[in-house]
Parts: structure tokens; C-alpha cells; sequence
């Protein structure tokens, strides 16, 4: 476990410092999508560090899109 947390540490810190003069510039918009893109590896990181059960992405947005995706495809879809 903590050869993992220290993994995540560095591939952090690396992505940190390479990023860092852009997001300097970045104005509120982009900083969100930024924002959201990296809580979305630190749930990963921590569910990889931990050994932890919880749903992947794809689980959680199937969870959340599931019925209007297959509600969708049914409405497009052309019979032969």
C-alpha cells in the first residue's frame, strides 16, 4: 500500500509541475473541467491505493444514465 500511495504521490507531483504555467492562465471555466478531470484520478488513486470495492466510473454513470441512454435507443431505433 504505500509503494502505491507513493507512486500517486510522484505521478501528482510530476503532473503538478508540468502543468503548473498553464493553469496560471487558465481562467474559471477551464479551471472546473481541470478541477473535475483530477478529483476524478484522486477517486480513482485512493480506490487503487486502498484496495477499496467501490463502483468504477463506468458503473457510477451507467447508475445515473443508464435508463435514459436505453430509453433513447429504443426511440432510434429502426425497425427492420
Amino acid at each position: 500500500m504505500a509503494g502505491k500511495i507513493l507512486l500517486l504521490l510522484i505521478v501528482y507531483a510530476v503532473i503538478g509541475l508540468a502543468d503548473l504555467a498553464r493553469l496560471r492562465k487558465l481562467h474559471s471555466r477551464e479551471m472546473a473541467v481541470y478541477s473535475a478531470a483530477l478529483l476524478l484520478t484522486v477517486y480513482l488513486g485512493i480506490d487503487f491505493a486502498w484496495d477499496l470495492k467501490w463502483p468504477f466510473i463506468e458503473e457510477a454513470a451507467f447508475s445515473v444514465l443508464g435508463k435514459p441512454a436505453e430509453f433513447l435507443v429504443k426511440i432510434l431505433t429502426v425497425p427492420s
